[in-house]
């Protein structure tokens, strides 16, 4: 289990291991498939976007009348997505929404951390230009809506979205309390990790605050001096 306050809630994440049928499991590997084709997608229209653009700054063309820059924010890149998604992957109704939309997030924060990178607003190690992600790359995709989280009928299984009841290797019974407990569900991720493919639930709730004693700020935590 993991667990991060952030912003005033916590968030315990909890990590199972599936037992999914053989069907479920080419579901599941078609997911992945399908996030790392939309970050291969948008970034193959990015890249050449600023080919482009580098071209006709070469021939001497002035900045004003350069090919307007592609924005590369998720919200951008899913534009472009549902407008070409037709002609660019005609299977795509055959995954979850969230499986394209989580790869198009993911490019937007890899381009942002590059360009922070590169124009000093972010500190650290120099952070390459994203790179294609092959097969062969660790498989994953999240989803943040749809029937997601702890299943009903028993405390060996969960839910995925378009995928349905899968089963887990051991019991999750502590995030079960937790949902019971008023928990919010949050993303959940999938990740294929080795042969066996893992689940990450994540469940977000409300961080209380303790009441400031301003009687022990203001004596350094002794009472008022007589």
């Amino acid at each position: 289990m993991i667990v991060r306050v952030e912003g005033g809630r916590v968030l315990q994440a909890f990590q199972f291991a599936l037992d999914p049928t053989p069907v479920q499991d080419a579901e599941l590997r078609s997911h992945c498939g399908a996030q790392r084709f939309a970050y291969n997608w948008g970034l193959a229209l990015i890249t050449a976007n600023l080919a482009q653009r580098a071209a006709e700054r070469s021939y001497g063309i002035p900045t004003d009348r350069l090919t307007p820059q592609m924005h590369w924010s998720a919200y951008s890149l899913r534009k472009h997505r549902n407008q070409a998604k037709d002609q660019a992957a005609p299977w795509w109704p055959d995954n979850s929404k969230e499986a394209y939309s989580s790869g198009l997030a993911n490019l937007a924060t890899a381009l942002t951390n590059w360009q922070d990178s590169r124009t000093g607003r972010r500190r650290g190690p120099t952070v390459r230009f994203p790179r294609f992600k092959g097969k062969r790359a660790g498989m994953s995709c999240r989803f943040t809506t749809g029937a997601f989280g702890m299943a009903d009928i028993d405390r060996r299984h969960v839910k995925l979205p378009r995928i349905g009841l899968v089963r887990t290797h051991e019991s999750t019974r502590t995030p079960r309390a937790a949902c019971r407990a008023g928990h919010l569900p949050r993303p959940v991720r999938h990740r294929d990790a080795s042969r066996r493919p893992v689940v990450r639930v994540i469940l977000r709730r409300d961080h209380p605050r303790r009441p400031a004693d301003h009687a022990a700020s203001a004596s350094g935590g002794r009472g008022p001096g007589r």
